[in-house]
């Protein structure tokens, strides 16, 4: 496994179809080291590639990411910042659970993975909360995105966690029953898939997608409130 990850690494191909072609990227910094101990790095196996998303735990037996990030093979690595100081011995195997109705157009692109076996939490590696009911009356409008993607066309994804402020808008053209949008210069990118969009401390959307008409780029999370009836359905009550 060790020399798997030292292959990969260095040269890892980020296959997100959800990237916007642009010089200037995330347009955040990097984020302090171990700040969002609930971010964890994947790494998947699609057909013979390897590829890389982000996620978080929402439970100590299970991940969340977005569906277009399902594989043959799934590595979780939690309480990490820098991918090149990644420990081998910390990867959990993620048994993937899609949203039953996701769809190639990107629609309720959300999936649950349940690990093997459960992390330890400490101070490195923590929960995020998730939304309670459909209910998003807490949201707002300043949010948080963290992630491991890249920060610039010719980059294949950051070594270290880096973050951005966006803002939700929404007067924009988006599926506002299933998804949240941000727009501007700044926000997520090739590699920032599944990472969460967090608002006042809390998960209320998953990075699946960038559009742009090339005068501005749309952001676009899958809005979690959304499948909750899903989530609990999945995520059964720990024994």
């Amino acid at each position: 496994m060790m020399h798997l990850l030292s292959a990969l690494l260095p040269m890892l191909l980020v296959f997100n179809q959800g990237g916007c072609m642009r010089e200037s990227i995330l347009g955040g910094h990097e984020a302090k080291p171990h700040s969002r101990p609930y971010m964890v790095y994947i790494l998947y196996k699609m057909n013979s590639q390897w590829a890389s998303c982000d996620g978080f735990l929402v439970r100590e037996d299970f991940v969340m990411t977005a569906a277009h990030c399902k594989g043959h093979t799934m590595l979780i690595f939690p309480g990490v910042h820098n991918t090149s100081d990644i420990n081998p011995d910390s990867r959990l195997k993620g048994t993937p659970h899609v949203h039953p109705e996701y769809s190639s157009d990107r629609a309720n692109d959300i999936m649950l993975l349940k690990l093997s076996p459960n992390v330890t939490l400490n101070n490195w590696v923590k929960l995020l909360h998730l939304p309670q009911t459909e209910n998003e009356s807490a949201l707002t409008t300043d949010c948080l995105v963290p992630g491991w993607g890249a920060t610039s066309l010719d980059e294949i994804g950051s070594k270290v966690l880096r973050e951005v402020n966006v803002t939700v808008d929404p007067s924009l053209n988006c599926d506002t029953s299933k998804s949240i949008c941000t727009k501007g210069p700044r926000g997520p990118y090739k590699g920032d898939s599944g990472g969460p969009l967090i608002c006042g401390n809390v998960a209320y959307g998953v990075v699946s997608a960038c559009h742009t008409d090339h005068k501005t780029y749309t952001y676009s999370y899958t809005r979690i409130a959304h499948s909750h009836h899903w989530i609990n359905q999945i995520m059964t009550p720990l024994h």
